[in-house]
């Protein structure tokens, strides 16, 4: 994270934890508690949890200074962490005694670029 300015020009502090990890390992997992939750000890090997938690710490670390924790757990915390220890997040075949178990990514097929000729998706017209 970098150090940010307020509204007002003032500098704010810096931040608590200096790192996802860190964070991670000081405050959201002790923490955050749930029975039945998805969770992966190899998270860092999932880029949906990573940007996710990534999001999760850093408005963390606004409200720190702004004070305004109900905004970080109704909009930010609770709806993260409830698609990523749900039963079909990212952890869905990860758990504590089996560890980290690769999801495939969907698959993607090459679209024909005529297909969306005239089509508020089509590319614009290059300019003459």
């Amino acid at each position: 994270m970098t150090d940010k300015q307020a509204p007002g020009g003032e500098d704010l502090p810096p931040p608590v934890y200096t790192s996802l990890e860190e964070w991670l390992h000081d405050k959201l997992v002790p923490m955050y508690r749930r029975r039945g939750a998805r969770w992966c000890p190899q998270w860092f090997l999932h880029e949906e949890a990573i940007e996710r938690l990534q999001a999760v710490w850093e408005k963390w670390e606004d409200a720190v200074v702004s004070g305004e924790w109900h905004e970080w757990w109704l909009y930010v915390c609770d709806p993260q962490m409830a698609v990523l220890t749900s039963a079909d997040g990212p952890f869905v075949s990860c758990s504590e005694k089996g560890g980290h178990v690769e999801l495939t990514p969907f698959p993607l097929a090459d679209p024909n670029p005529l297909r969306w000729r005239g089509s508020k998706f089509a590319d614009p017209v290059p300019a003459r």
